[in-house]
């Protein structure tokens, strides 16, 4: 191979938190795409870098502790490093927990593949007081060491050039040799191969002393190195059983109340900007001569449905980016480890409250998350239950009715909506994990990683990769429910768009009697509902075309439709009803089996209809109606 022609694949690999993705982004810059492993569904990201000529593919593993384990990612970690795509295998270690990181480095020598190590945070490990001979540590392992800090971008040229360099002399200088550990044979690249249970724990075991030995000798630190960091006294006080539980609630309240305080305003700009937009392209349809019935499937359909989807942006995307700076900025795992008691509740494993904050962003997301679980029981009652998690596509709801009808207490019932499923989620996991599929309670294991000031650049990534996955149903699903949507609402023609006589009218009329006790029983909030069935944003898009009114006149029409007790009910029917025809194709994905997905759409849709029954009934007992 010619240097000028000269052309490889790089893998990351590295733990959760070890700033792989960080340093991932920083290499690939905006060259990146996204898609999914063949055959399974976790996400998969693959990018490029150029160094002097050489083009280099750089695809960007799963975080993993190690390859011997069963969860999804481990899997595909497992299977791609095993099967010869890749010429040169990165491993991203955190440099102020070396001991831990070097686990899996370990492992991948041992399997014979060829690493250079990216020795990444050594700035905070400088702040520490930590000394890392990165010459010993070469030596030891016998590989390059790189020092990184992906989050300046600091040694990533250097570290390219020793991963080509590396490459180049692959035959002469890594020679794949084993380590002093003797693995256990069945365990190597063959998954649930049989190996004994005993034989995988030694070996463990003995990795992680001899990880241990090699930070001992290539890591010094000063005495008042070993006195408790200020991180560790946060730490202390973040993960206390009651002050954290405390400082979690303040944080969603806050992120919910910012959301609101910020967004509304934006979207009730945005709703101004798209109602005068259309109405201006259909009067010069109008008097260009376009037909009546064209001109009303563009701006009474797609514009008016779409549009009530795209005026929600601004609040989405301000709850995406304190999402990524929550996850980015370290808060995200200390979260999990005070949930921990929560989801022992449930009868789940700590890790199961990521899914469900992943959850507040998308319920797809949330379910595939899932597979860093171990047990199968634990994945399943999890998937199950974080649909009941608030996404935000259900945001739009209750912007439009908890500000048009719970003035001063929007942010508190919004809260307390988020709480309810939450609350939810957790009694339906206990539920089925106890009863229905009898899952087991593997200990919580969890690393804290180093508290980050995230990048700008990384938040705003992050968060455009969630919005455009927000906007991308409002290009293909929305559409054609919007669509469908017009064409009942004005067929037969001649009828009175959206009225009783109409297509939409007569199935809202025949769906209606069923969610009178709810407090909104009126067919257009019914025929709403029926098309949330494609995706959630499409309730606000439904009321709007079911009652025939343009977007900044809907909060005016609710008002005389809804009492702000059935506005909290229906607040609660949308949280609660079944998940989006997405999230029911990921369940049927995970599961491997439509019954599961079934039994989550026919189980919360009791579960909604009785909570919003109930909500309503009880409140009008107090005189609340």
């Amino acid at each position: 191979m010619s240097g000028a022609s000269f052309s490889l694949t790089v893998a990351l690999a590295g733990n959760p938190n070890s700033g792989k993705t960080t340093l991932f982004n920083v290499l690939t810059g905006g060259h990146r795409h996204v898609g999914n492993w063949p055959g399974v569904t976790v996400e998969k990201w693959e990018g490029r870098a150029t160094l002097d000529g050489t083009h280099i593919r750089v695809v960007d593993l799963p975080g993993v502790y190690c390859l011997s384990g069963t969860s999804e990612d481990q899997r595909v970690a497992r299977d791609y490093l095993l099967g010869g795509e890749t010429d040169i295998v990165v491993s991203v270690v955190d440099a102020t927990d070396l001991a831990r990181h070097l686990g899996l480095t370990l492992e991948l020598l041992e399997v014979g593949l060829p690493v250079v190590v990216a020795l990444n945070m050594t700035d905070l490990a400088s702040r520490r007081g930590l000394v890392i001979d990165r010459s010993a540590l070469a030596a030891r392992l016998g590989v390059p060491v790189v020092a990184t800090v992906a989050t300046t971008g600091d040694g990533v040229e250097e570290l390219l050039r020793q991963v080509v360099s590396a490459a180049r002399e692959r035959p002469a200088r890594m020679r794949p040799r084993p380590m002093v550990v003797t693995r256990p044979r069945a365990t190597v690249g063959t998954p649930g191969s049989g190996a004994a249970g005993e034989d995988l724990v030694a070996y463990l075991a003995q990795r992680q002393a001899l990880a241990e030995e090699i930070a001992g000798e290539v890591v010094s630190r000063p005495p008042e190195a070993e006195a408790q960091s200020p991180s560790d006294r946060i730490d202390r006080f973040l993960t206390h059983r009651y002050w954290g539980v405390l400082v979690l609630l303040v944080t969603l309240g806050v992120v919910l109340s910012v959301t609101f305080a910020v967004g509304i305003p934006l979207s009730d700009a945005l709703t101004s900007l798209i109602h005068r937009g259309g109405r201006a392209g259909a009067t010069f349809l109008e008097r260009a001569g376009a037909p009546r019935v064209l001109v009303s499937l563009l701006f009474d359909g797609v514009v008016a449905g779409v549009g009530a989807v795209l005026a929600f942006v601004p609040p989405v995307t301000v709850l995406y980016l304190f999402l990524a700076f929550l996850e980015d900025s370290g808060y995200m795992a200390r979260a999990a480890l005070v949930s921990e008691r929560l989801m022992r509740v449930a009868h789940l494993e700590g890790r199961a409250f990521i899914p469900m904050v992943i959850g507040l962003g998308c319920s797809v997301p949330a379910v595939l998350a899932t597979r860093t679980l171990e047990s199968r029981a634990g994945r399943l009652a999890t998937m199950l239950a974080v649909p009941f998690v608030s996404c935000s596509a259900r945001l739009p709801v209750y912007t439009l009715l908890a500000g048009s009808l719970l003035p001063g207490w929007s942010g508190l019932s919004v809260l307390g909506v988020y709480t309810l499923g939450l609350s939810v989620a957790v009694l339906v996991a206990r539920l089925l994990s106890v009863r229905v599929l009898k899952a087991e309670e593997p200990p919580l294991v969890i690393e804290l990683p180093p508290w980050r000031i995230p990048l700008p650049r990384t938040l705003g990534s992050q968060a455009w990769h969630r919005v455009r996955a927000f906007l991308g149903k409002a290009g293909t699903v929305i559409v054609l429910g919007v669509v469908v949507m017009w064409v009942l609402a004005s067929l037969p023609w001649g009828v009175r768009y959206a009225g009783e006589r109409s297509l939409l009218g007569r199935v809202g009329s025949l769906i209606a009697p069923f969610l009178a006790p709810a407090g909104f029983g009126t067919p257009q909030v019914a025929v709403a509902l029926a098309f949330g069935l494609l995706a959630k944003e499409f309730v606000v898009a439904g009321l709007g075309l079911a009652y025939g009114v343009e977007g900044d006149i809907l909060p005016e029409v609710l008002g005389r439709t809804f009492t702000p007790l059935a506005a909290v009910s229906f607040m609660v029917m949308t949280l609660l009803y079944s998940p989006c025809l997405a999230t029911l194709a990921a369940i049927r994905k995970e599961s491997g089996s439509w019954r599961w997905s079934l039994l989550a759409f026919a189980g919360s849709v009791v579960v909604a209809w009785t909570a919003a029954t109930v909500v309503y009934q009880v409140g009008r007992v107090l005189g609340l109606d």
